[in-house]
């Protein structure tokens, strides 16, 4: 059996949805706003569950989502003008609606049984109600004019302290559709930062400067169709420094600040960038940011590294893959063919390790930057296998 979630102004129906809610409308409430009562109706108790709001406070909400009453009048408007002035146009609006709220009435045969005196003085006004009342189920769908815009205007007319706007769910509810503990405002508003998010771009922080722009050079690269969809966090706009620590940070200041965007933080697969993400453990990350580190390297496995106790190739993996590591043999390769080693720097007691440093950093990226300057540079003739794995478990963050 088909049932109806209902909207109303005082007790005029705005609107009515069948076997659902309008989750842009019913999203501007808070479920604090939710009044679940028992009442009489036809003789028999019945439970009803309402979302009720005063129409100035749900009008605030609207001016704060940007859906003001001067957007709200420019987009009507600009749907039926007709030639007058704008402030002759929002007179007879507002006019308009007063006479259809007022009177209760629903499409245009009631007309027919309410005193139109006051249309027959003012055409525009006449042919507003007209336009309206013919063309409602456009406006509710949102056809015309974001149905926001819309209730806006409606607002700005009904904002005394007696005014409210209510969201009747009983029906649907009593029908079986929902329990009555859905949270329906909670979930709208779930939805639409879903929409949102998937239409925004990922946030992508990293440790430091070098490791954004190689990553975004690369990925202008390798993946130019899938550039759009991806922002790396500018160092020098910002004026950031670089870390672990640092990124760890700002991973907390998002999570604390509620950032909606999907984010993506990388850390270095070295000593210091393990040590960094054990401060995030106890803290719960939302499901919209996710912190991964650089993945191991075949290369890396057996690695020549200069230390205290002298030259030795090991597996430098977690303890010195920076993102120099993953340039490729390239750039990792001195003249004679041998990898330039890494420098054992320091000791994090804590975790019984060396971090690592690869020796001549700053030419290694000045000889990335370099070839990236070449605009015949592909995979055909630069080694990109390390970076690819990193883009690759970019790409595969969400899924």
């Amino acid at each position: 059996m088909d049932a109806f979630s209902r909207l109303y102004l005082n007790d005029y129906e705005l609107l009515k949805d069948k076997n659902d809610v309008e989750g842009v409308l019913i999203s501007v409430f808070s479920e604090s706003d939710k009044i679940i009562t028992q009442e009489i109706e036809y003789e028999e108790e019945v439970k009803k569950v309402r979302y009720v709001l005063k129409c100035k406070k749900y009008a605030d909400k609207l001016d704060i989502m940007g859906f003001t009453l001067k957007k709200a009048q420019d987009e009507f408007y600009k749907v039926r003008g007709m030639r007058k002035s704008k402030d002759e146009f929002v007179q007879s609006l507002n006019k308009s609606i007063k006479f259809i709220i007022d009177n209760k009435i629903y499409d245009e045969y009631f007309l027919d049984r309410i005193s139109t005196k006051f249309l027959e003085e003012d055409k525009l006004s006449e042919n507003l109600v007209l336009f309206i009342l013919k063309n409602k189920e456009l406006f509710l769908s949102g056809s015309f004019i974001d149905i926001r815009f819309m209730l806006r205007i409606v607002l700005s007319i009904y904002d005394s302290e007696d005014d409210e706007i209510i969201y009747d769910v009983s029906e649907i509810i009593a029908n079986g559709y929902f329990d009555e503990e859905f949270e329906f405002s909670k979930n709208a508003k779930e939805i639409a930062k879903s929409e949102y998010i998937i239409n925004e771009k990922i946030i992508v922080l990293t440790e430091g400067k070098s490791d954004a722009c190689i990553l975004e050079t690369a990925l202008n690269i390798l993946y130019p169709h899938l550039s759009e969809y991806y922002s790396f966090l500018d160092f020098k706009a910002t004026r950031l420094r670089g870390s672990a620590d640092a990124l760890v940070t700002t991973i907390k200041a998002f999570i604390s600040s509620g950032i909606a965007n999907r984010t993506i933080a990388i850390f270095d697969n070295d000593t210091a960038g393990q040590e960094a993400m054990k401060l995030l453990s106890g803290i719960e990350i939302p499901n919209n940011i996710k912190v991964l580190k650089y993945p191991d390297l075949e290369i890396a496995k057996k690695y020549p590294t200069k230390g205290p106790t002298g030259d030795v190739v090991m597996d430098i993996n977690g303890m010195a893959c920076s993102i120099e590591l993953y340039l490729g043999r390239d750039i990792l390769c001195e003249e004679d063919g041998s990898l330039i080693p890494i420098q054992w720097i320091g000791y994090f007691e804590n975790a019984g390790k060396y971090q690592g440093r690869i020796l001549d950093k700053a030419n290694c990226l000045k000889k990335f930057f370099d070839k990236m300057s070449d605009k015949d540079i592909s995979r055909e003739n630069f080694d990109f296998s390390g970076l690819d794995d990193i883009l690759k478990m970019i790409f595969k963050a969400f899924n």
